[in-house]
């Protein structure tokens, strides 16, 4: 006996069981084997891939009055993972602490969410990213996060709160100011109202938590966090300076000559010292690319300022980060160590 065909609103995507009866589907052609069941309750036509087709397809077998959470909602955002999340493939959900605990498998729930400021991301209701940092302090045992990882995250979370329709690393819309009167000091004034307003939303949504978890270690990474950071690896490379007790670098600073001509954004600046950390991320292995920054380095060193290439490979490396740290503390007439 052929199947019921389905409905042509159902056969394109997920849908939920009780919808697909409620169109006059039978119940036993929901359990056919040629469809795809994601979770209870939720069946696709087709193989759901990762990602928002699968986050849009868990959520129809939850109920109505959640959001998403902790490393979903940091995904949305653009949080970076340490290498044990990404192992983590489930979807993280919120509701408020009057339901009971959400149990269902690729699933892991979360209560509290009358406390979290929510905001809609497409179709999806996501906890925003100041209370996401807040969560994460959740995650501190269960993933191993460090101090540095929650500035990492921090940083990026910064990012989002001081331009919120954009993802943590999503500066594609940012373009130089050519030409510029605003002196360097003015322009470092400005970051630093930028780093109090990031440092202070996030202190009030962790002072609002009743003892939360991980609070000590969000506590001692929420000084260390900076907006305007690029990728994980530059607040890494950063928090290396620090620890080690040099003066701390300007994150991504737009260089200017003395005319106001730009002449380049430098990933960590020393102005002082007018010495620049470059971090060399893949996307520098390109002739292209490489034209662009040697024709950059030029500029710069005409101008008198000093550029230092910082690869991932001095950040992990014991010998390698001992020598750059060397290096650097020469430049920046430091004694070290």
């Amino acid at each position: 006996m052929p199947r019921t065909p389905l409905p042509a609103e159902l056969a394109s995507g997920p849908f939920a069981a009780h919808d697909a009866i409620n169109r006059g589907v039978p119940a036993s052609r929901l359990r056919a084997k040629a469809l795809h069941h994601i979770t209870h309750g939720v069946h696709c036509a087709t193989p759901v891939e990762d990602g928002p087709e699968l986050r849009r397809a868990l959520l129809l077998g939850l109920p109505e009055a959640v959001a998403l959470s902790h490393l979903s909602a940091g995904d949305v955002h653009g949080f970076p993972r340490t290498a044990r999340q990404t192992r983590d493939r489930r979807l993280h959900v919120m509701c408020g602490s009057n339901v009971g605990p959400i149990r269902r498998e690729g699933v892991a729930g979360h209560r509290g969410l009358e406390q979290r400021v929510v905001h809609l991301h497409e179709e999806f209701a996501v906890v925003d990213a100041a209370d996401t940092w807040c969560d994460y302090g959740e995650l501190v045992r269960c993933d191993g996060l460090t101090v540095e990882d929650l500035v990492v995250v921090g940083d990026a979370a910064a990012n989002v709160i001081l331009r919120p329709d954009h993802t943590a690393y999503d500066f594609s819309d940012r373009r130089p100011q050519w030409w510029s009167d605003v002196t360097l000091d003015q322009r470092l004034d400005v970051r630093q109202v930028d780093v109090e307003r990031v440092r202070g939303e996030l202190r009030q949504r962790l002072d609002a938590r009743n003892r939360p978890r991980g609070k000590v270690l969000l506590s001692q990474a929420l000084p260390l966090i900076r907006p305007w950071v690029r990728s994980p690896q530059e607040s890494r490379a950063r928090l290396m300076f620090i620890e080690a007790g040099f003066p701390e670098p300007v994150v991504n600073l737009d260089i200017h000559d003395d005319d106001g001509q730009w002449l380049a954004e430098g990933d960590l600046v020393w102005p002082e010292h007018r010495l620049i950390g470059e971090y060399q991320g893949e996307h520098h292995a390109s002739r292209r690319q490489a034209s662009k920054d040697s024709d950059r380095k030029s500029r710069l060193r005409d101008r008198d300022w000093r550029t230092r290439e910082i690869w991932a490979e001095d950040l992990s490396d014991p010998l390698r980060r001992h020598a750059l740290l060397k290096r650097f503390a020469i430049l920046l007439d430091h004694r070290w160590p």
